[in-house]
């Protein structure tokens, strides 16, 4: 096999242990080079720039730059990687502030609902958040049945109002000092409802404030934005260190942005993107977002959510790895998953897991995909990626031992990750930045001076597993799409579906049962080869559907024709019932495929009332439904044999 440039680059990078290096204080430079050398003396091969709250040097400055390359020739004398951290101090995306700052038109916003159910005739009077109103309606009501079809459009009833009255000594003349003023400004509704029931919605789509540290942050959605935020981080650092990429800098650590606001993102441009992707109007049908709208209600969540990681990709992801790309460098970071699909824009994935202490439950298999190492190292396997990190250790305390890091990184590497970005080492922990976080496992700890050991470990471990080739036959379809469909009236059943997921990727470790977790659309581009499924030259011999409530078009069809040729499936607790603009009747395929009424098993599953504790074997001899994921290992093992 040739490889490329980008890919031996890739495959020569040093892994182990590389942390998060906070630049937390003054940043005198005897300091700086001081600290390398003793990371330098105990193995550590690597570091992270991270600018973090505790900072005396302006931030992206001359000043800034000046010490960075302080840095990057101290790094030299030891063969040390040197990686940057976008962002001071996090989520990246804003550039320390200045995208916002400097324009305020691509500042997050977020979508805030108001319900009300009132019986007329009566004068409704309402505050609202002071922003744009995107949705206003009142649904008729007839015998408990709304009329969605039937409403009255409230937006010609909404004005503007203050909240606040405010006295002032402020007067404009020798003859009067007092002033009556207003503030707080508010959207007000004044509607005089008609006889009858009826069901108020109203969307507005306000500015987020009081985030984190710059009081917003950015529509991460927004192409523009993310071009600024390019223009005014990365850009300076190839003004100033350009001649340094691909050398001693190796790449760029991107942090927790993601689709905002993440239990509900929204943006000013989303409303047009959703009607290019989907034909139909988002605005009209928001209420389906908290409700049961009718036989539609799982089709517009999905093409919501389905909306929503296609313009993320399309504007962070693409051109942030592209930029990369461009000046030799490669993209890492971690972030909260939309779906698994993203980590492919990565060159390595990565993960926020093992912040424990010895003696409590590992999170293996963790519900949260952000904290799933089997999440990120499928995604690797399958994009071809040389590893997968994770940032890990923080915030466990200053009581955290040397047991503690290496039981975590036991269970971290039983899963696929391959190095380890200890959040933190701390240049300073004077005042209060020792409780940023905490712990810093550098030389402030009594153990640093044998972090040697601990590393050299680490570094025997990381090797076999970067040059493992792994034999396995199993396959997890990713049910990201099912848990995207469970909100409103269904909001406590994505909870279930994740643990249900997780608790089955438990049962397989336990067993000694390796797979991969592979998402719908990629399972859609693979090719099947007698009766198995094959990716990249791989062969899976067995498909496990976990539990699920619906599946893309592309992964049935692809699901169809590896069950007609012989290819074994096992299904667990739920089978996909919802439509979600297939039009290819999935309850009476899966029906068909497992012997079982699949439209029965999914309603008893949304109410908890699963009691199926046997195997059902349909005719088709290949499916299997499992109503105890308990069983399952035995089932393959048989299967396997």
């Amino acid at each position: 096999m040739i490889l490329n440039k980008r890919e031996v680059y890739q495959l020569a990078l040093k892994f182990g242990v590389q942390p998060f290096w906070f630049w937390n204080g003054d940043m005198d430079d005897d300091k700086i080079v001081k600290q390398i050398k003793s990371m330098a003396e105990q193995g550590i091969k690597g570091f992270f720039i991270h600018p973090r709250q505790g900072l005396t040097v302006p931030y992206l400055s001359e000043e800034w730059f000046y010490k960075v390359g302080v840095s990057i020739e101290q790094a030299k004398k030891y063969d040390m990687e040197v990686w940057l951290y976008d962002e001071y101090p996090y989520p990246s995306g804003v550039s320390g502030g200045r995208v916002i700052l400097d324009h305020p038109e691509f500042q997050a916003v977020a979508l805030k609902t108001k319900t009300l159910e009132i019986d007329g005739p009566d004068l409704i009077q309402q505050e609202l958040p002071w922003g744009e109103i995107v949705l206003a309606k009142a649904y008729s009501i007839k015998d408990g049945i709304v009329g969605w079809h039937n409403y009255v459009d409230l937006i010609p009833y909404i004005g503007t109002g203050y909240r606040e009255n405010i006295f002032q000594m402020s007067g404009l003349t020798e003859y009067n000092r007092k002033r009556f003023f207003t503030g707080d400004p508010i959207k007000k509704l004044s509607w005089r409802a008609p006889k009858g029931q009826w069901l108020i919605y109203i969307g507005s789509q306000v500015v987020v404030d009081n985030f984190k540290y710059f009081g917003g942050y950015i529509d991460t959605l927004n192409p523009d934005a993310i071009s600024y935020f390019i223009e005014t981080t990365h850009e300076k650092y190839r003004q100033y260190l350009g001649h340094e990429f691909g050398k001693t800098i190796k790449g760029i650590f991107t942090d927790e942005i993601t689709a905002f606001p993440e239990n509900l993102p929204w943006s000013s441009i989303l409303s047009k993107e959703f009607k290019t992707l989907n034909n139909y109007s988002l605005l009209e049908n928001i209420p389906a977002l908290f409700t049961n709208m009718g036989k539609d209600t799982d089709k517009i969540r999905y093409d919501y959510w389905n909306t929503i990681t296609e313009l993320f990709i399309r504007s962070y992801e693409i051109p942030v790895r592209d930029w990369c790309k461009t000046n030799n460098l490669l993209y890492v970071g971690e972030k909260p998953i939309i779906r698994s699909k993203q980590l492919k824009y990565f060159d390595v994935p990565g993960i926020d897991g093992g912040h424990q202490k010895v003696g409590t439950r590992p999170a293996v298999a963790n519900p949260k995909y952000r904290a799933n190492a089997k999440v990120a190292s499928s995604a690797a396997h399958f994009y071809k990626k040389p590893g997968v990190l994770c940032e890990c250790f923080h915030s466990i305390g200053w009581g955290m031992t040397m047991q503690d890091m290496k039981w975590i990184v036991d269970w971290l590497a039983m899963e696929g990750v391959n190095w380890f970005v200890p959040h933190a080492f701390f240049y300073s922990t004077d005042s209060l930045t020792k409780h940023d976080a905490p712990p810093s496992s550098f030389y402030q700890m009594p153990y640093w001076d044998n972090m040697g050991m601990l590393a050299e470990y680490i570094d025997k471990v990381t090797s076999a597993i970067s040059g493992a080739n792994r034999k396995v036959n199993i396959l997890l379809l990713d049910p990201v799409t099912s848990q995207w469909t469970a909100m409103g009236e269904k909001k406590n059943i994505k909870r279930r579906l994740s643990e249900d997921f997780s608790a089955l990727q438990k049962t397989l470790l336990n067993h000694q049962l390796d797979y991969y977790i592979i998402d719908s659309q990629l399972l859609e581009e693979s090719s099947i080869v007698d009766g198995c499924i094959r990716i990249n030259g791989q062969d899976f011999g067995l498909l496990i559907l976990p539990p699920m409530t619906n599946i893309e078009k592309g992964a049935l069809n692809k699901l169809e024709q590896y069950i007609d040729n012989g290819g074994q499936v096992i299904g667990s607790l739920c089978l996909p019932s919802e439509e979600i603009g297939n039009s290819l009747c999935v309850k009476e395929k899966f029906s068909h495929w497992f012997g079982i009424d699949a439209e029965q098993i999914y309603a008893e599953y949304l109410q908890d009332k699963i009691q199926n504790n046997k195997v059902e074997k349909s005719d088709q001899e290949n499916c299997l439904f499992v109503g105890c994921q308990d069983m399952i290992p035995n089932i393959i093992q048989t299967i396997l044999d």
